[in-house]
């Protein structure tokens, strides 16, 4: 990712002498920890993160009735209501990540 943001020749240099973090912690800079970095204030009411937790139950549920169910088609073969509403859900988190800020070459 540096390679890819054309630094100049004195930021190689400045790289070089710069001692590079190698924790496994799961913190930034800051000190933040995971949890922290999920409450952004780009997602102010929490509504990407909801759909995404029902979307991933969803997919746990379905993966469920196929593992261990026994059902082939993890509850696909007859979709209801609930069928329409989780498909709902899951568009509506592919759109809810349009809202976020991607930078163009990544920072870390």
């Amino acid at each position: 990712a540096f390679e890819a943001a054309r630094h100049s020749q004195e930021a190689y240099q400045l790289l070089r002498t710069m001692a590079v973090n190698r924790s496994t912690t799961f913190q930034s800079d800051e000190g933040a920890s995971v949890v922290e970095k999920l409450f952004t204030p780009e997602d102010r009411s929490q509504l990407h993160k909801l759909l995404g937790l029902f979307c991933l139950g969803h997919y746990v549920w379905r993966y469920g009735l196929a593992t261990f169910g026994g059902d082939a088609t993890a509850g696909f073969a007859a979709i209801g209501s609930f069928g329409v509403a989780a498909l709902a859900a899951h568009t509506a988190l592919s759109l809810s990540s349009f809202k976020f800020h991607v930078p163009r070459e990544r920072v870390a």
